[in-house]
């Protein structure tokens, strides 16, 4: 059955509310189910600052501690119960979908799965939810992934854009042609590989030249513990509503009108650890 917004709202903001001490802070006075556009938009610093403040579950509770890039200063500490690994599976696997990858499907995940990085942890999740066969050879060695494609035959593979560049170099180096190989989905992650328009940029363009295949892209945010994969129409990411809820805002914080460019803000649904409300995600 589908829960409707304002189920998922009153519920994500009423647990944060008992559970986070930076909402039962912020929230304090608060009766009833405000707006949701009437919540204090959340950014980076006060995360970083109180980031142990949004934690909802005792630590006994804590299946898992990931961090984020930390592009924009020290790294956040994230942390997933089993519930939230369930629903991070999940989200992995309806974007898959997205790409079309059933139980036939050999991946190869040119992703870290240590270092703390949960995005290889995530999919890793999804496709053996799916019930794919997954090669998890990582980003560190492009010579293996070659190798790897060559041995195993895998179907589709998830990668870096400027990594699977380096896998198409060393490929030309050793005279292989890749557009030969059984590969014939990619789904890019971390780097964007389209421009404003949705038409490919350079990035996008090269991998697309390299392979005979789909090229597909997913955005997606640690803290969110969410990502947004293309389909078949190449025309952005999918939303999965019973996770996410987004907003598109302007430099003053207010929404901005269809077609118009505009920061992401997002508010997460169905998270134990550490929901967070009206994220600007930058």
């Amino acid at each position: 059955m589908t829960r409707s917004f304002d189920q998922l709202w009153a519920e994500t903001l009423h647990y944060a509310k008992i559970h986070s001490p930076f909402y039962r802070e912020l929230l304090r006075g608060v009766s009833g189910t405000p707006a949701l556009s009437q919540v204090p938009l959340l950014d980076k610093k006060t995360l970083s600052k109180r980031n142990w403040d949004f934690l909802c579950v005792p630590r006994e509770r804590i299946a898992e501690i990931v961090t984020t890039s930390g592009t924009s200063g020290e790294p956040l500490l994230w942390m997933l119960t089993d519930a939230d690994l369930r629903r991070l599976a999940r989200n992995e696997k309806l974007s898959f979908d997205c790409v079309g990858l059933t139980a036939r499907d050999t991946v190869v995940v040119a992703v870290a799965m240590d270092r703390c990085f949960m995005a290889g942890l995530a999919y890793w999740l999804g496709l053996r939810d799916i019930g794919c066969g997954v090669v998890r050879t990582g980003m560190s060695s492009p010579l293996l992934v070659l190798e790897m494609i060559q041995r195993v035959q895998p179907t589709a593979i998830v990668g870096v854009p400027s990594f699977l560049r380096l896998v198409a170099n060393k490929a030309c180096e050793a005279g292989v042609d890749l557009k030969k190989s059984s590969v014939k989905k990619i789904v890019c992650i971390g780097e964007p590989i389209r421009d404003a328009g949705f038409a490919f940029n350079a990035s996008g363009q090269a991998i697309e030249a390299s392979w005979d295949a789909k090229v597909y892209s997913t955005y997606g945010v640690t803290e969110l513990a969410n990502s947004l994969c293309e389909c078949e129409a190449g025309q952005g990411g999918h939303l999965h509503n019973d996770q996410l809820h987004i907003e598109i805002l302007n430099d003053v914080g207010q929404p901005v009108a269809d077609g118009e460019v505009g920061e992401v803000v997002a508010t997460t649904f169905g998270v134990e650890a550490m929901p967070i409300i009206r994220y600007r995600t930058g």
